[in-house]
Order: structure tokens, then sequence, then C-alpha cells
């Protein structure tokens, strides 16, 4: 009788442990799919912020040239 409740309460042990290295692994794979969508909207944004500082830097540079033509 007490050999039967101990080979029971082990085999509901490994079924807890894996149930929880399921659990464990799912969690990892949300955070691995959180991270890298975080660091695609990073880069986008960081992309974004390039082509708007190139643009000003453009803009810049067309101002200063119709003011130099209008110096002249």
């Amino acid at each position: 009788m007490q050999e039967r409740m101990k080979r029971e309460m082990m085999a509901a042990n490994r079924k807890q442990m894996e149930i929880k290295a399921a659990r464990d692994a799912a969690a990892a794979r949300e955070e691995a799919a959180f991270r890298a969508q975080a660091l695609a909207e990073f880069a986008e944004a960081d992309r974004l912020e390039q082509m708007n500082a190139q643009r000003r830097r453009m803009k810049m540079e067309e101002h200063r040239r119709e003011v130099r033509e209008g110096w002249e």
C-alpha cells in the first residue's frame, strides 16, 4: 500500500515537473518573441529618425542656398 502511494506521488511529481518545464519553455518563447518585436520596432524608429534628420539637413542646406542666392 505504501509502495503504491510512493509510486503515485513520484509519478505526480514527475508530471508536475513536466508541466512546469513546458510552461517555462512557453514563457521563454513568448519573451524571445517580445524582445524580437521590440528590437524591430526600435530599429524602425531609429531608421525613421535618421530619415528625418537627413530631411532636416537637406532643408537647411536648401535654405542656406536660397539665402546665398538672395544676397548675391
